[in-house]
């Protein structure tokens, strides 16, 4: 019988593991009808920037966005010009092939998931990460689902899958690591503000 041995997962990522932040399907159609849109965009807002100021590779996703709109603008305005937008139907990001050969090239230790729903796209996205072998962060501010306990449901499984949960303050600020770091004015301002 074999014996593999099991080394713990790191609980955080640090910016030279390599993290990529992905953000799913903050659409129009989809946006308008979450529980507190305000805190959505306000908390994927502070993930984008903070990952911009800090040269993270970002990637979008969009469902359907002849039915469901485009990203909503006020995360549009926060992205580079030349930030990759990919189009899909399949609800797991990895679905779409143009998707998956961008990760696997950049091929980060870390993706950071942001957006909708929790239970539905981030769940599959998140899973499919995990089986591929990436670790997977989920800044809970960030995600969101119509009903809370699709959302409370979905956070449960995929701690126990191996994602790890935390919050977009706890996750710039690890990033950084120190107050000395170049940047870290630039990401403190963002969350000083409730």
């Amino acid at each position: 019988m074999c014996q593999h041995e099991h080394s713990r997962a790191p609980v955080m990522p640090l910016i030279e593991d390599g993290v990529t932040v992905v953000l799913v399907d903050v659409q129009d159609k989809l946006a308008k009808v979450m529980p507190d849109l305000a805190g959505l965009l306000r908390a994927c807002g502070r993930m984008l920037s903070t990952a911009r100021a800090l040269n993270l590779d970002i990637l979008v996703t969009e469902q359907y966005p002849q039915g469901l709109g485009a990203t909503v603008p006020v995360l549009r305005g926060l992205l580079a010009p030349d930030t990759p937008v990919f189009t899909k139907t399949s609800f797991s990001c990895w679905g779409c092939p143009a998707f998956a050969a961008a990760v696997d090239q950049r091929r980060p230790a870390w993706l950071v998931l942001l957006g909708v729903e929790t239970h539905v796209c981030i769940q599959q996205t998140a899973l499919d990460a995990l089986a591929r072998g990436y670790h997977v962060l989920l800044p809970i501010g960030a995600i969101q689902s119509r009903r809370p306990d699709d959302r409370k449901t979905a956070l449960n499984l995929l701690r126990d899958a191996g994602a790890t949960i935390t919050t977009t303050e706890a996750l710039a600020f690890h990033l950084l690591r120190d107050a000395s770091h170049p940047k870290f004015k630039e990401v403190a301002t963002l969350f000083r503000e409730l």
